[in-house]
């Protein structure tokens, strides 16, 4: 092993024989103390959007008739798309932003759950969760 990685290791074993014979601060966050914190900043980051209607659908490809006329040709190589269709929503508040990790490993640890994709390469605090 190349002396820099040797170096490295004693210095991660002495910190951890350090921090293991330390005895634990009041300032340790607690899960608890997790919880509560995402709780008040999921909170602090909702929206509220106002609830209403809209057209949704595939506006279709514009063609021309013989004549010259435009109109809208549904075409579509998607079979889950639809025409053009009134769709309404209540009133609701979202996060404007995304999850992330932190939280939702948050929210895995109040639940009991595994960690999902613990030790992958993005699996970082405040990178957005994704599955």
């Amino acid at each position: 092993m190349p002396k820099r990685y040797h170096l490295l290791l004693s210095i991660l074993v002495l910190s951890g024989l350090i921090s293991a014979c330390q005895s634990p601060s009041d300032d340790t966050p607690t899960l608890e103390s997790d919880i509560e914190r995402v709780i008040q900043q999921t909170l602090d980051n909702m929206v509220f959007v106002e609830g209403g209607s809209f057209i949704m659908g595939d506006f279709g490809k514009l063609e021309r008739n013989s004549d010259g006329s435009q109109f809208l040709a549904h075409w579509s190589s998607d079979k889950d798309d639809d025409f053009l269709h009134r769709v309404t929503l209540d009133s609701f508040s979202i996060n404007k932003y995304e999850v992330t990790w932190e939280e939702f490993d948050t929210f895995s640890r109040a639940t009991n759950r595994p960690i999902f994709k613990e030790g992958k390469r993005f699996h970082r605090p405040n990178i957005p969760a994704y599955m």
